[in-house]
């Protein structure tokens, strides 16, 4: 599923080969920032956007299936409500610096419901970096990120969106009182 993932992930993001993007950034004067992650490719025509809609929502479709299977995993017997992850490897998002979009693009290719809440803010007292398994934190400064707000999203199934809100209402609230 991976490897499905990542592939719809570029080929729908770019579906006019950064066209559009680079028509907007044109009017606005303004230069493509690097986390922009758009580059120009080949447009698309019409019968192969057709064909990578028809295999993105076979895609979509399985994901729904393995959501709705974790019924048989709940004391419930109800789907999981929502999935409760990161949003990036980092707190907030200092300028020039977002290069990891692997916890949010997922939710863009399934069509997923998401909201972002803030649950607390970095300190560089306890927020030591101990070791990067994964080079996410190369750029991690204690100093620079103390007192940034940190988050976390709720992802929930498509059209339900006022579950979600209720869910991050909730979730807020409870970290708010501790």
């Amino acid at each position: 599923m991976v490897k499905e993932l990542t592939f719809f992930q570029k080929e729908t993001f770019q579906l006019d080969g950064g066209e559009d993007v680079q028509a907007h950034l044109g009017l606005s004067g303004e230069p493509q920032l690097p986390q922009c992650f758009v580059a120009k490719t080949p447009h698309m025509n019409a019968a192969q956007i057709a064909d990578l809609n028809v295999r993105k929502r076979r895609y979509q479709k399985s994901y729904l299936d393995y959501w709705h299977s974790t019924s048989n995993l709940t004391r419930s017997g109800r789907p999981v409500d929502a999935i409760i992850c990161p949003t990036a490897p980092h707190a907030a998002v200092i300028p020039g610096r977002y290069r990891h979009v692997g916890y949010t693009s997922f939710v863009n290719v399934l069509d997923l419901t998401s909201v972002v809440i803030p649950i607390t803010h970095a300190s560089k007292e306890l927020d030591q970096l101990e070791h990067d398994d994964m080079g996410q934190h190369s750029e991690y400064d204690p100093s620079l990120y103390d007192s940034a707000p940190v988050g976390i999203q709720l992802i929930g199934r498509r059209l339900e969106e006022e579950k979600i809100l209720s869910l991050a209402e909730y979730v807020h609230n409870s970290c708010a009182e501790l």
